[in-house]
This record gives C-alpha cells, structure tokens and sequence, in this order.
C-alpha cells in the first residue's frame, strides 16, 4: 500500500445550544494519513434536559498554519449521521477518512452538534 503525505490534524472544539462537545481523540497534533480510515471520538457533557439529534465531522485546511474560525464554514465533511454518545461521560467513536483530495498540511477537525433543547414552555387549552 502506498504511503500517502501526511496529515497533522489539530482537535476542533464546537459548542452547539450551550451544550458543549469536545473531540477526545484524535489528540492535537495527531498525524493523519489520507485515504485511511482513522477512528475520531466525540464527547459530550452528560446532560438530560436535551435529545440529540446529529452530528457532522469535517475538516479544515490551515494554510500557512492559520486554522479558519471553524463556525464559519464546515470545510471538508468527512461524516454525517445520528450522535448516541455512551458511557460516563458520554461519548461516541466514528471512522472518518479523510480524501485524498484534501492539502496536505496543518488542518482542523471540527465536529458540529446538533441537538433538540427544551427551554421554556407555556401551558394551553386545547378544544
């Protein structure tokens, strides 16, 4: 198998609905290789007032070693599916791959969470 250019991927943290998410592995300077499968663990705070809904892994590049503000584009979207996190605190492993289009170089992982959160209500008759 031929070796591919390494990748140094740099941990993105993303906080979605005051619900804070956290990619646990892989750690910041991480190499990671394109086109091989490489497993990123999100965490989760343990929190029951919300349901979650979904995930999306991506990737930045970094030119010249800058990462972009990682809310303001997805870059690169490596997965996108249901978020179960298990265990104490919670969590959940995904295989990503990233393409072996995508620059060689410093990039971001961002993970962005979405969730369903109920803050208020208001009591009603129905007829």
């Amino acid at each position: 198998m031929k070796l591919l250019a390494p990748l140094l991927a740099l941990a993105g943290l993303h906080i979605a609905s005051a619900q804070q998410l956290s990619i646990k592995s892989p750690r910041p300077g991480t190499v990671v290789h394109r086109n091989t499968p490489t497993a990123m663990t999100v965490q989760t705070e343990n929190n029951g007032t919300v349901q979650e809904v979904s995930v999306v892994l991506s990737i930045l590049p970094c030119p010249d070693g800058s990462c972009p503000n990682a809310g303001e584009d997805l870059g690169t979207i490596l997965s996108v599916g249901p978020f179960q996190p298990v265990g104490q605190p919670p969590e959940q492993t995904f295989n990503i791959t990233v393409p072996d289009s995508f620059p060689v170089g410093y990039a971001e992982l961002v993970a962005t969470h979405f969730v369903l959160r109920g803050i208020a209500g208001e009591i009603v008759i129905v007829v």
